[in-house]
């Protein structure tokens, strides 16, 4: 994806959690991710670890992200939204990594396009939605 002048390109999503490894492990067993870099920083003067999870050509997608001193996060209102080519394995996958169904797999179009969707929870709670073309 490119930008426009003066625009911007969409590189990543940083997810805050409380459970750092957990989420990471529900991540790259759901999706497939890869670990790649475990850092630790300071934000605004708190504390932060992050785990950045790659695609297995090497691309970033998402880093998962907690506050180590600092009382776990609210649920977020965010929704992660991935592409899948097989929804039913994605799933699977989910369930078997401590995810949840949130809306059943169903079928809708979109102008002329038509896609299977389903929305799940991961561990803690954040909301994905899966899309297969």
């Amino acid at each position: 994806m490119t930008s426009g002048k003066g625009g911007a390109t969409f590189a990543f999503t940083k997810l805050v959690v409380h459970d750092l490894d957990r989420a990471a492990a529900f991540y790259r067993a759901a999706c497939g991710y890869t670990e790649d870099d475990l850092l630790q920083a300071d934000l605004d003067g708190r504390p932060v670890e992050e785990i950045v999870l790659r695609t297995p050509e090497g691309a970033l997608d998402l880093v998962v992200l907690r506050y180590p001193r600092s009382p776990p996060p609210s649920r977020s209102d965010v929704i992660t939204g991935l592409y899948t080519p097989d929804l039913d394995a994605f799933q699977e996958r989910v369930l078997g990594a401590g995810g949840t169904v949130v809306h059943a797999i169903k079928s809708i179009e979109v102008g002329a396009h038509r896609m299977r969707i389903g929305f799940f929870a991961d561990p803690e709670g954040n909301l994905l939605e899966v899309m297969e073309r």
